[in-house]
């Protein structure tokens, strides 16, 4: 019986807010997993398919709640089903994520599914299932669901003892796959603002290099420095500073998009790498970024005040300039990464 599932990259966005870590390893192939393991539920519970959906994170707060999301299915359908969703206000499986109970149907109920919307790719309306939540610490995060008993009409209170431990073991392999990715992330990000954290900066810089090298293309770096921070702290508050970085990094990365990438190099300092683009292009860049900058930091705080209003410096330097010689006293043996920071940083 065949299973699908969606790739690892899709699945990374039902887990990657809810926990923490401080290690980085590689993650398991988790949609491989969750197949597998659906698979083994319908031949230990003999069943005809099997389903989990799981909610979106990042609209559970939203006032239509999260649509709950095909992940991984197994029978007739499954690869055209695997993305598609429901609604989590709506039939059983809604019913069983919102109330967190079990429901077992027998096969000569009708319209209790949500399942009717998919009859297109396989026939769910009249069949037994059993539907138990699936919980991610005290959260309900989905739902797993098993489709038409084999041999029988309807589920017994052992094979829905059966579909439970399945949703327990789903339930810790998804745990163990956000604690890696929360892990991931915060070897890879600031947390404060949820860019890039300045581990990634040289690494990342030094490719940049690479590739612009070999093209013919110019690079610019950008040292960008709120001016008068400390100040900001002392007056307000340091809530109110950290609230002014987030708000900066915001700024540069809305006015950046694709271009190129920004970097927390630490305190109130950012580095944004653009790759193919020169000294005209990142000046006229740096003053769209340093208008943001003033417009988007001020503001009301949520628990009252205001951040006031602030600028920012901006240094450039580009690769042409760099190899042209064009360099500082003292920067000339350095890499052409850590020169190309350090004149920016001058600037």
């Amino acid at each position: 019986m065949a299973s699908y599932a969606m790739s690892d990259d899709k699945l990374r966005v039902f887990l990657r807010r809810q926990r923490r870590g401080d290690k980085t390893v590689q993650p398991p192939p988790l949609g491989k997993f969750l197949g597998a393991t659906l698979e083994m539920a319908t031949r230990l519970v003999p069943s005809h398919g099997a389903c989990l959906l799981l909610d979106h994170p990042e609209l559970r707060r939203d006032v239509s709640g999260s649509p709950l999301i095909f992940v991984s299915v197994v029978g007739t359908g499954a690869r055209q089903i695997v993305g598609y969703q429901i609604s989590s206000r709506k039939g059983l499986e809604g019913r069983v994520y919102r109330k967190g109970t079990t429901v077992v149907r027998d096969n000569k109920s009708h319209g209790s599914t949500m399942y009717a919307q998919l009859d297109e790719f396989a026939p769910f309306e009249g069949q037994s299932l059993v539907a138990v939540p699936v919980n991610l610490e005290q959260a309900i995060c989905g739902v797993l669901v098993l489709i038409q008993r084999r041999g029988r009409s309807v589920y017994s209170a052992r094979d829905v003892q059966l579909v439970e431990l399945f949703s327990g073991y789903i339930s810790r392999a998804i745990l163990n796959a956000v604690d890696i990715i929360k892990q991931n992330e915060l070897a890879q990000y600031d947390p404060l603002t949820n860019i890039y954290n300045v581990r990634n900066l040289m690494p990342l810089l030094e490719t940049d290099i690479r590739r612009s090298q070999l093209n013919g293309d110019d690079l610019a770096v950008m040292f960008i420095d709120l001016d008068r921070l400390k100040p900001v702290n002392d007056r307000y508050g340091h809530q109110f500073g950290s609230e002014a970085i987030k708000r900066a990094a915001q700024a540069l990365q809305t006015t950046i998009g694709q271009d190129g990438v920004v970097f927390r190099f630490g305190g109130d300092e950012f580095v944004v790498i653009l790759p193919r683009t020169d000294i005209k292009a990142a000046n006229l860049l740096a003053e769209d970024l340093l208008k943001a900058i003033r417009k988007q930091i001020p503001g009301p705080m949520p628990e009252g005040g205001k951040v006031p209003k602030m600028t920012a410096s901006i240094g450039i330097a580009t690769l042409h300039s760099c190899l042209n010689g064009k360099t500082s006293r003292g920067s000339k043996n350095l890499s052409s990464a850590s020169r190309l920071l350090t004149i920016a940083d001058r600037a």
